[in-house]
């Protein structure tokens, strides 16, 4: 059953760090911690926030995060889609390498693999190779827009996961988040808009459709 919380995403974050510090003192470790929901819920930024208090938890004598795998490492390169005809639609499921996305999360789980993951430039607009690092115990942090979705592969991402939050604010403050991002990017502030209401929207009425599948949903307050 999904549990629900609200509050600000600063004080559900202290709360989960706790709780992962806490587990990891009396022997458990949560290995795979994911974040997903709708474009421009603030995914990144839940992952950035909490790798500054993980990091400020040390495990025997290394901080208690082991690494991050973000999903957007794993965007298609824009060779790649303009050659399947999805430049247009990038951000969709289909633009994604999931298999390697799954592949990556899959060796994360044994603490004695070294993963070397990609991460996303959102200046470049590609994926980077190698950008992160896994190589040793600890917590796994994870984020993207699909970790809950039940088509194909997607699935089994939802299985690599131990604890899986949903955050969840209002489309009016997405919207305005992902126009401001798309224009920062190079668009027109038309443009912009026209790509979230043609790319994005669709890709949230997707997302929300697999909330049920996370194990907490976060109400976030501004």
């Amino acid at each position: 059953m999904v549990q629900t919380f609200s509050g600000t995403l600063d004080e559900l974050l202290s709360d989960l760090a706790t709780e992962l510090k806490d587990l990891s003192d009396n022997g458990r470790v949560l290995r795979m911690v994911g974040f997903t929901g709708a474009p421009g819920v603030g995914k990144s930024e839940a992952v950035t926030r909490l790798t500054q208090l993980l990091n400020g938890y040390v495990r025997g004598t290394q901080p208690l995060l082991a690494g991050i795998i973000p999903m957007d490492g794993f965007h298609k390169s824009n060779e790649v889609l303009q050659a399947e005809g999805l430049s247009e639609y990038k951000g969709r499921p289909d633009t994604f390498d999931v298999v390697g996305y799954l592949m990556a999360l899959d060796r994360a789980h044994d603490a004695k693999t070294v993963v070397y993951a990609p991460g996303y430039d959102r200046q470049l607009g590609q994926a980077v190779a190698a950008r992160y690092k896994v190589e040793r115990e600890g917590v796994v942090l994870t984020e993207g827009n699909y970790l809950a979705l039940q088509d194909g592969a997607w699935s089994l991402v939802r299985e690599a996961i131990d604890l899986l939050i949903y955050l969840d604010v209002p489309p009016e403050v997405t919207q305005t988040r992902l126009v401001a991002r798309h224009t920062q990017h190079g668009r027109t502030p038309e443009q912009a808009l026209a790509w979230v209401q043609r790319v994005d929207e669709p890709n949230r009425l997707l997302v929300q459709s697999s909330k049920s599948r996370a194990d907490r949903v976060w109400n976030l307050s501004e």
